[in-house]
């Protein structure tokens, strides 16, 4: 991988197609990047942070890719696709990860950090929305919007 992030093949996804590709790349010389949703849940200054990615994407994927010569780019200013993701409990007990892709953009809405302070437009991207939320939201406090 080049210094400055560049590459000869982006791959965004690292399932099994993606993998494949980036493998392939690799061994034909490429310079590759993988780009992959983090782990089910992940630890951030003591906090927990979920994703609504597969509880199975555990970062395998990643790891592959870098065993054959892949590597992640170190130098974006978010190397993570964000989205906003309640927690819903379940009939049978458990708890499904939901992501707020679009219902953010309704007339109406409107989102606070926990503090009770409005923080984006809400009709923002959603990597955009995390994006002001991470920056409304002091150090050392959980990540929330209301």
């Amino acid at each position: 991988m080049a210094d400055r992030g560049e590459c000869d093949l982006l791959i965004i996804g690292s399932g099994a197609g993606g993998l494949s590709a980036a493998v392939t790349a690799a061994h034909l010389g490429l310079k590759v990047i993988v780009a992959q949703k983090r782990a089910a849940v992940r630890r951030r200054q003591g906090m927990v942070d979920w994703s609504a990615a597969s509880r199975g994407n555990t970062g395998d994927g990643l790891r592959l890719g870098e065993s054959a010569g892949g590597g992640v780019a170190s130098n974006l200013v978010q190397a993570a696709g964000l989205a906003p993701v309640s927690l819903v409990p379940r009939a049978d007990g458990s708890v499904a990860h939901f992501p707020h892709l679009i219902e953010r953009a309704k007339p109406g809405l409107i989102a606070v950090t926990a503090a009770g302070q409005r923080f984006t437009n809400e009709a923002d991207s959603y990597h955009d929305f995390m994006q002001a939320l991470l920056g409304a939201t002091p150090a050392g406090q959980s990540v929330q919007a209301w």
